[in-house]
């Protein structure tokens, strides 16, 4: 705490007559080898020695020496934690409030992502992501028929666990909003269950009544209801508050169309679940009270190919659909207009994944190779000629089949084909 020559400088060993002005009582010889023990105060001008049953703080002084006084060290220790603590407030105050910050800077439309980190752990291509609600944890479903989990709080983000069971590609994977219970279907036609809340994740349940690949999975913020798409041409409604998920509904759908993406509008006690299929259409239900059963409302017609990925605006005005036939199509779904009010181009090909930021100002569409972004607020809904991307990121070197990002969109995660997770910053250097 201070340098060598300034503690030499007092011997507690001497009488009081070699250090004036001191009340210290000279000690034993005996005692004089004991271990000093110091403490600093938070604000670095005071250390307090303690020797036996006398105590001293030191007080440093600008010419290089110490004055030294007896006190009681509990009491002084006591003021000092004290210090300490309301310190400690202000400074998680002073982070909670560069976080706001750094979120707004961060989600300002003219940021351009950064590739911070590429993750290869993975043998084979990886379909999917989630994270965790305050974004500590990322999961990784892949080809190599795994499960990855990492701590994306650190830099790069590590690899944690390994989750194994399925015996084929894991094309599909959801996180409860208690982040408690991972779900996660594959093309082994299962559904597994898997409990992340263990110093090592455990597997719960398998559910076995898709017939083929499970392509799609989506939670009610309830953590009540869980709906699984399936290219058996099936969507099937689970109840969850059951000590083991029970199938509650089973919605066929028609001219041989698989689930391949979903998403939830929950808005004024109204529940409307929107899927995008194998068959070009994005089919809507009116989900009832207790989410047991659907009533098709709607099909959403213009794409000529494969919906492959779908985002709802945060408002819950706009949906974003994206295809196989290299188009992003905009949905005034407030108004249930089941004409699309606006077509985006995408240049890089197929669209296989969608994120929209939380103040609904950047879209984010994975295609070939390239993540495609849009300024929102600078399209023209209703001008088809004006969908036009206003850039492109590249990194991947082939489909980008998931794109996640962070809750405060300073952080986007994709998940590439070319077996690897790619991690961008959305602040600025």
């Amino acid at each position: 705490l201070f340098p060598l020559h300034v503690l030499e400088s007092y011997n507690p060993c001497k009488s009081t007559a070699e250090h004036p002005g001191s009340q210290q009582t000279m000690l034993p010889l005996g005692l004089c080898i004991l271990a000093v023990v110091l403490v600093m105060d938070v604000r670095g001008q005071t250390a307090y020695i303690g020797m036996v049953d006398n105590h001293f703080v030191i007080h440093p002084q600008n010419n290089g020496t110490v004055k030294m006084a007896q006190v009681d060290v509990m009491q002084q220790l006591t003021q000092t934690q004290a210090a300490s603590s309301r310190l400690r407030t202000s400074m998680d105050q002073l982070q909670t409030r560069l976080t706001r910050l750094d979120s707004v800077l961060c989600s300002s439309s003219t940021t351009r992502p950064a590739l911070l980190y590429t993750l290869t752990n993975h043998r084979e291509y990886v379909t999917s992501l989630t994270l965790s609600s305050n974004g500590a944890r990322l999961y990784s479903g892949s080809g190599d028929d795994t499960i990855g989990v990492w701590d994306s709080t650190q830099s790069p983000p590590t690899l944690l666990h390994t989750l194994t069971g399925h015996i084929d590609y894991v094309a599909a994977i959801t996180l409860s909003y208690n982040d408690s219970l991972l779900y996660s279907g594959s093309a082994d036609a299962t559904i597994r269950v898997w409990d992340v809340t263990a110093s090592v994740p455990k597997q719960l349940h398998v559910l076995r009544d898709h017939k083929r690949e499970v392509l799609s999975l989506l939670l009610t913020a309830t953590n009540d209801r869980l709906f699984s798409g399936s290219s058996d041409n099936t969507l099937i409604v689970w109840d969850l508050t059951q000590a083991t998920p029970t199938p509650l509904h089973t919605e066929r759908l028609q001219h041989g169309d698989g689930v391949l993406s979903m998403v939830l509008l929950s808005m004024d006690g109204h529940r409307r679940l929107f899927a995008g299929t194998s068959y070009a259409k994005v089919l809507e239900w009116d989900v009832t009270q207790n989410a047991s059963a659907l009533q098709l409302n709607g099909t959403l017609s213009g794409h000529t190919h494969k919906v492959t990925a779908l985002a709802l605006s945060k408002d819950g005005t706009r949906l974003y659909s994206g295809s196989t036939d290299t188009t992003v199509r905009v949905w005034d779904i407030q108004n249930r207009n089941q004409t699309s009010i606006l077509t985006l181009s995408v240049t890089a090909g197929a669209v296989h994944s969608l994120a929209i930021s939380r103040d609904d100002s950047t879209l984010y569409a994975g295609s070939y190779k390239d993540i495609q972004v849009w300024d929102l607020p600078n399209v023209g809904v209703g001008d088809q000629e004006a969908g036009n991307a206003s850039y492109t990121i590249s990194s991947h070197t082939n489909y980008v089949y998931a794109l996640e990002l962070l809750a405060n969109s300073t952080r986007l995660y994709s998940a590439s084909t070319d077996a690897t997770v790619n991690v961008w910053t959305l602040c600025s250097p």
